[in-house]
């Protein structure tokens, strides 16, 4: 009898003893995934945190730019960005370039185009890499604004156009199957009636219409002249 109390007390301690082993290693699993869990919650909402502290940083940035030089929020290698002559396609130039520098501002940088059947003709180009009019900083609409004046000024006293037209097209771009568009004018002098320069007579036969992209080349030396008649009279 003593034997067999003994013998039932040792199975009865051993199916504690597992008794207690299964709670303890499910309550340690538990614990486990619980934790792996909140680790995953935690990722979740640093992550979140992450997105929503740059989203705010960003628009910081973008509203406070009247408070600060563009050139301190935009790395300095945009604006000098040499790749961009690869995306410099422009359907009213003759060699799809923008032609010759003028002279630049901040922001912009002003071009000869190739063409001259429009007399005075320039294509303003963005100095750093942009697709969209949306995307265009404060700063850089205002010194096209102080641009635009001076550029209109400027061919008033040389050759006193009528009218000018400005436009920012990106057609060309898009005929290829990776169009990538570069923010640029075209400024358009328009005449009522022929105009001269250095003997050579422009005409402007669809005054009050849309400009043409028709080619008229110019003697080199003439360009030069131009480029430092039209330089000379710039205020920027």
């Amino acid at each position: 009898m003593k034997d067999s109390r003994v013998i039932k007390n040792i199975k009865n301690n051993s199916n504690k003893h597992n008794s207690n082993k299964h709670n303890n290693s499910t309550k340690h699993n538990s614990i486990k995934i619980n934790s792996s869990k909140n680790n995953s919650a935690k990722n979740i909402l640093d992550k979140n945190n992450s997105h929503t502290n740059n989203f705010a940083e960003n628009a910081s940035i973008k509203n406070n730019l009247t408070k600060s030089n563009l050139k301190d929020v935009i790395p300095s290698e945009d604006y000098l960005d040499n790749d961009l002559c690869e995306d410099k396609i422009c359907e009213f130039s003759i060699d799809s370039s923008y032609g010759n520098l003028i002279a630049e501002t901040d922001y912009w940088e002003i071009f000869l185009a190739p063409s001259q059947r429009y007399l005075g003709t320039c294509v303003i180009s963005l100095k750093r890499r942009c697709e969209d009019l949306k995307d265009l900083y404060l700063e850089e609409w205002t010194d096209f604004g102080k641009l635009v004046e001076s550029m209109e000024l400027a061919n008033k006293k040389t050759f006193n156009a009528d009218l000018f037209n400005w436009s920012c097209l990106k057609n060309s771009v898009f005929r290829n199957n990776n169009p990538k568009p570069h923010i640029h004018w075209h400024f358009i002098p328009r005449y009522k009636k022929p105009v001269v320069f250095e003997g050579l007579e422009f005409n402007d036969p669809d005054f009050g219409f849309f400009a043409r992209a028709i080619t008229k080349k110019i003697p080199s030396k003439m360009r030069t002249d131009l480029i430092a008649l039209i330089k000379e009279n710039l205020d920027i």
